[in-house]
């Protein structure tokens, strides 16, 4: 069987789970409310994932130290491939 058919699509998957609800049955947050949830958990996670790969990136330069048997073309042409 296809991977594609073993996940499930985020529309599956919110149906396939009952609402969020307190002790009487009421709903916690109206659909736009948790559609705006789900935004800013995206907007921090999408930040947070930035700041990792710059960081990520920056610190690519200690693999090349002073005393590196790396020959000096070859450091060159990583780091222009990095970007």
């Amino acid at each position: 069987m296809p991977m594609s058919e073993r996940i499930p699509t985020l529309t599956q998957s919110v149906d396939a789970h009952a609402a969020a609800t307190d002790v009487d049955g009421r709903l916690l947050l109206r659909p736009d409310e948790v559609q705006a949830l789900l935004r800013e958990c995206f907007a921090q996670y999408h930040a947070k994932l930035i700041e990792f790969m710059r960081s990520s990136l920056e610190q690519t330069n200690d693999l090349f130290e002073m005393h590196s048997h790396i020959p000096n073309g070859e450091v060159e042409a990583f780091r222009n491939k990095r970007g």
